[in-house]
């Protein structure tokens, strides 16, 4: 995968998180789920007219189509989750893994360098970094900070699977951290 590839995967992912952000941070998550509801609602004032029903028709219906959405959500929620459990997460973790081969990240300095403190330094430490270690860098650092206001799930995983690619790539060094304390 070339550098473009890469960049093209990252705005991608980006996107994807800045999206789902942009919804949370200018809408109520209260008014947006009473929006919702109108289209069954209508649809169970439609089926009460269809059959001239009366009010216990229409609420009969209300709760159908409401409760099969929810059931729906809920089996949608399971699904996600075991797809991401048995499948996705490992090819998301691989692919950073690869970004951060193929961009030739430097290893971590010290064995307890948390994922924020290494892309912190590589962006804008004392050390001169090639171009693309630092483009990749300032993505990552990106989409993790959009992943953190795209909700548990989501973004949860975005972020797990960058911290596990990024386990992965860098070894645990040996090194006594500049404070003198054991690492």
């Amino acid at each position: 995968m070339n550098i473009d590839g890469r960049v093209w995967l990252l705005d991608h992912l980006a996107q994807q998180v800045q999206d789902g952000a942009a919804m949370e941070d200018t809408q109520s998550k209260m008014w947006f789920s009473g929006v919702a509801f109108i289209p069954y609602l209508a649809l169970a004032g439609l089926y009460t007219w269809f059959i001239s029903g009366h009010e216990k028709d229409f609420w009969t219906a209300a709760a159908v189509l409401i409760g099969g959405r929810v059931v729906y959500a809920v089996l949608d929620s399971i699904m996600s989750t075991l797809a991401w459990r048995t499948y996705a997460r490992k090819r998301t973790t691989d692919k950073m893994q690869n970004l951060f081969l193929e961009s030739r990240m430097p290893q971590r300095d010290y064995a307890n360098e948390t994922l924020d403190a290494y892309l912190y330094r590589i962006e804008n430490g004392d050390e001169d970094y090639p171009v693309a270690v630092k483009c990749t860098a300032r993505q990552l650092s990106t989409l993790l900070t959009q992943a953190k206001h795209d909700g548990l799930l989501a973004g949860g995983r975005v972020e797990q699977a960058i911290t596990d690619a990024y386990n992965r790539y860098t070894r645990r060094s040996s090194v006594q951290n500049p404070l003198g304390a054991p690492v």
